[in-house]
C-alpha cells in the first residue's frame, strides 16, 4: 500500500502566536518542529505528537514534550503549561 503525504495548511490563532513569542528560543524550536510534523501529516499525526481530546469526537491536541514542561495546543485555543 502506498501513502501519499501532502503538506497541510496550519493556521495559528493569535493566543498561540503570542504564547510562542514568549517562549525561549530552544523551546520555541521544539514547538515549531511539532507544528512542522502537523503540516506534514495533518490528521494522520498521532501519539506521542497528537492525542485525542476526550468527549470531542475528531478533535486532537498537538502535544509537545518540553522535558518536564508539557504544553498542549488544540483547535479551541492554547493550554498554558502547568508547573
Amino acid at each position: 500500500m502506498i501513502y501519499l503525504i501532502m503538506p497541510y495548511k496550519v493556521r495559528l490563532m493569535d493566543p498561540a502566536v503570542d504564547f510562542l513569542d514568549e517562549m525561549p528560543d530552544k523551546l520555541r524550536a521544539k514547538v515549531l518542529r511539532s507544528i512542522g510534523l502537523l503540516k506534514e501529516f495533518g490528521p494522520m499525526l498521532r501519539e506521542p505528537h497528537a492525542k485525542r481530546v476526550p468527549d470531542w469526537p475528531g478533535l486532537f491536541e498537538l502535544r509537545v514534550d518540553l522535558a518536564d514542561l508539557h504544553v498542549g495546543c488544540s483547535t479551541s485555543g492554547i493550554a498554558r503549561p502547568s508547573m
